[in-house]
């Protein structure tokens, strides 16, 4: 998992169980290498690595959006300002508005 700033791994654990989905749904789309550890692989078909993101950070928007209301502090509003930013991004490169 990683590091989303402004928050960092274990401040948020609500945060970091929508990372570590968000990641986890890439599996079937990449190609780990063990021997490399932590690592982002590449795409098997880069063509198909923005519709990936789309759909992956539209599903990540909405799971913020589920827990944002009850959280609190850095967490609240750190999930506010990556919320924000995906939005941004996918309004920029999906054809959507989330």
């Amino acid at each position: 998992m990683f590091d989303v700033p402004p928050l960092t791994r274990g401040q948020c654990p609500g945060f970091d169980a929508i990372v570590l989905l968000h990641e986890r749904r890439h599996l079937t789309d990449v190609d780990c290498d063990p021997s490399q550890g932590l690592h982002r692989p590449p795409f098997r078909d880069p063509s198909a690595a923005t519709a990936s993101e789309c759909a992956h950070r539209q599903e990540s928007i909405r799971e913020m959006d589920r827990i944002i209301p009850g959280s609190a502090g850095i967490c609240r509003t750190g999930m506010q300002s990556i919320r924000a930013q995906l939005a941004t991004w996918v309004s920029a490169n999906c054809g959507t508005t989330p």
